[in-house]
Parts: structure tokens; C-alpha cells; sequence
């Protein structure tokens, strides 16, 4: 039984995933946006997590330590008995633009240009082309197929620029290029 004041990770990333929807919409790409967000309350410790029936918090950088795979795992309910606490949590649900955006003036908000864009919804187009197996095969076709499908997803005029889109697609030629690579390489011979 979970104890009073705190409820299970994975119902404080649904609370989360209903408060980035109200923000932004329903849509694929709000469970790795609230992955992300989720991650972010975490690292900065603004919310306090435990092992279930520990009187201890976990530490911020164990967190720091599963952002890689955090989105991932969060997914996939791998964080069985981590509990958090409710009340933090309320306050997060409460302040909905803590939830969305770090406040200016709070002292974990990093400094520097914001990004161009959202990676996770980024990855997220360019999986859905993957998925859809629409990949092109010029690096320029693709670019564009994935402004077409940003602007059809969240709306004219929102795709990230040309500059930020190239390295990724560069990098995803590569490693498609690294692939077929492998998958031409001729096999052992069969034994006698």
C-alpha cells in the first residue's frame, strides 16, 4: 500500500502528460514532452522521489544519471516502486507554467539561447517517416518531407529551420548508409 503523501511515478507522469496536453494539445508527441518535463522536476528537485517503503529520497543525480534513457523507461513503467510526493506534485499541476517552462527567475534555469526547437517532437516526425517507410533518398527531399509533416502535425509556419534539421538528417543518412552497409556485406559460407 502506498503511503499517504505520495503516489507512484508513473501517476505523476500521467498527471504531468494531462497537464502538457492542456498546454499544447493532445497528440503523439506529449508522452516524450512530459517525459522531458517530468525529468526536468526531477533533476532540479522539485519534486522528491523514494523507493517504496524507504525513508530516503533518491538522489537528484540518479536522475541525472537515466536522463539518456528516462523517456524510454518512463514508457515502459521500468521505475516499479519509485513513489513521489503528492504534495510537490500538486503544486507542479497547480502552476502550470512551472510544468511547461522553468520561471526566469528561479535559479535552475539555464542560461543561452533556447533551442530551435523540440528535440522529442523533432524525433518524433522523423520516426513517423521512418514508420511510414516515406524516407526519401536525397537528403533535400527529406528535409522537406519533414517540414511538410511538422506544418501538417502542429500548424503552418512552426517547422524548426533548415539549420537545425541538417545535422539530424545528415546523421540519419549515415547510419541508414552504415546499415545497408552491413546488411550487404556478404555472410559466412555455409558449413559443409
Amino acid at each position: 500500500m502506498i503511503p499517504p503523501g505520495w503516489v507512484l511515478l508513473r501517476v505523476a507522469f500521467t498527471k504531468v502528460c494531462y497537464a502538457e496536453a492542456k498546454l499544447h494539445g493532445r497528440g503523439p508527441h506529449i508522452a516524450p514532452q512530459a517525459a522531458g518535463r517530468l525529468l526536468y522536476l526531477l533533476i532540479n528537485g522539485r519534486l522528491k522521489t523514494r523507493q517504496f517503503g524507504s525513508e530516503n529520497d533518491i538522489s537528484t543525480e540518479y536522475w541525472k544519471n537515466r536522463a539518456e534513457s528516462f523517456a524510454r523507461d518512463i514508457l515502459s513503467d521500468a521505475f516499479p516502486g519509485i513513489v513521489v510526493n503528492e504534495n510537490e506534485l500538486r503544486l507542479v499541476e497547480a502552476d502550470r507554467v512551472s510544468v511547461a517552462e522553468p520561471t526566469p527567475n528561479s535559479p535552475q534555469t539555464k542560461r543561452g539561447r533556447k533551442p530551435a526547437a523540440d528535440p522529442y517532437t523533432i524525433a518524433w516526425v522523423v520516426g513517423s517517416i521512418m514508420y511510414a517507410d516515406a524516407v526519401t533518398h536525397s537528403q533535400e527531399d527529406m528535409l522537406t518531407e519533414i517540414t511538410n509533416r511538422y506544418e501538417a502535425e502542429f500548424g503552418a509556419d512552426k517547422a524548426p529551420a533548415r539549420t537545425t534539421l541538417q545535422p539530424m538528417v545528415r546523421r540519419l543518412f549515415a547510419e541508414m548508409d552504415k546499415h545497408d552497409a552491413e546488411m550487404n556485406k556478404p555472410g559466412p559460407k555455409a558449413g559443409k
